[in-house]
């Protein structure tokens, strides 16, 4: 037995060192996952340096660049309200402006209104003066033509009465005495 157990033992004590010799191996191989350390030592460098550029050199680049675009966006900003008040302010001008112009057309309206009634008045009020002194011209004209064509025919009714009364009598009469004799009975004097 003890034999038995001498060579279990055995066969134990050299799997043991087939496992510590295994063990011993694989420690000796590096291990992927870990990086050598003159690779880390490089790495970081590098990694520290492009850091360093980069805060040196290209963050204030951007930071440049994206200054100048808000500075770029808040003048176009400032533009389009200087224009938006500018539009604003000509509108109202315009709005102004159209108002003065309809109020000034409305007053010119007025006023050629009331001139053109003041002229058609005044014409009216010469024509009705022309009109009434031609009227009296007229009447005047009349009437006296009245009394001339009366006085006119009333001669020569007078003067054919006489006419008459001689061819009438069979004698010649003083005409003359005669026609004044009858002008003065005759109805147009009196």
């Amino acid at each position: 037995m003890f034999s038995t157990l001498y060579n279990t033992a055995h066969v134990v004590l050299a799997s043991a060192a087939e496992a510590v010799d295994g063990v011993t191996e694989v420690a000796q191989q590096p291990n992927p996952m870990i990086p050598a350390l003159k690779e880390v030592v490089w790495g970081a460098a590098t990694f520290f340096t492009t850091l360093l550029i980069m805060v040196t050199v290209g963050v204030p680049r951007v930071q440049r660049v994206m200054d100048e675009r808000a500075k770029r966006i808040a003048d176009d900003l400032d533009a389009a309200e200087r224009a938006e008040t500018d539009a604003a302010r000509a509108q109202a001008q315009y709005n102004e402006a159209i108002h003065a112009a309809r109020v000034e057309a409305s007053r010119i309206i007025d006023v050629a209104r009331h001139e053109a009634l003041a002229i058609a008045n005044e014409r009216k009020a010469s024509v009705e003066a022309e009109l009434a002194t031609a009227k009296s011209s007229h009447r005047e004209a009349v009437s006296g033509a009245k009394d001339r064509a009366g006085a006119d025919i009333g001669a020569e009714v007078n003067e054919l009465a006489v006419d008459l009364a001689q061819a009438a009598v069979g004698q010649p009469f003083d005409k003359s005495a005669q026609m004044s004799f009858l002008a003065k009975y005759s109805p147009s004097n009196n």
